[in-house]
């Protein structure tokens, strides 16, 4: 979860992972979807990255079923997919291995500059 997210997000989200669910929010698929294009996230398969993209970009689950011609149920079932990898790469990797297989400089994840002393 990001703190940009509007707090009615922010709570489904908190109690999702109250519940034991992986969580990836909106700021995050984002991410997620970057890590995809660029070959840091392993293993995706064709229909999670657009899924992945579609979610992105703010399509409702109903609105990539359609065009994908699949069922909503389907359609959530490969972002499940996709959250599942995408977690098992945070697990296993640090913000700062993530900034690096992105190509971003370093603190491009966050609005903090490195250097500067912690809040």
């Amino acid at each position: 979860m990001h703190k940009a997210e509007p707090l009615p997000v922010l709570a489904g989200a908190a109690a999702d992972v109250a519940a034991g669910r992986i969580v990836i929010t909106q700021a995050l698929t984002g991410l997620a979807e970057l890590a995809g294009r660029r070959g840091r996230l392993p293993g995706l398969s064709p229909r999670e990255r657009e899924v992945l993209a579609a979610r992105a970009r703010g399509e409702s689950f109903r609105g990539i079923a359609r065009r994908l011609f699949v069922t909503e149920k389907t359609a959530s079932g490969y972002m499940d997919q996709v959250k599942h990898k995408f977690a098992a790469y945070l697990r296993e990797h640090s913000p700062a291995d993530l900034e690096r297989a992105l190509g971003l400089e370093p603190a491009g994840l966050t609005d903090r500059d490195p250097r500067d002393p912690p809040p």
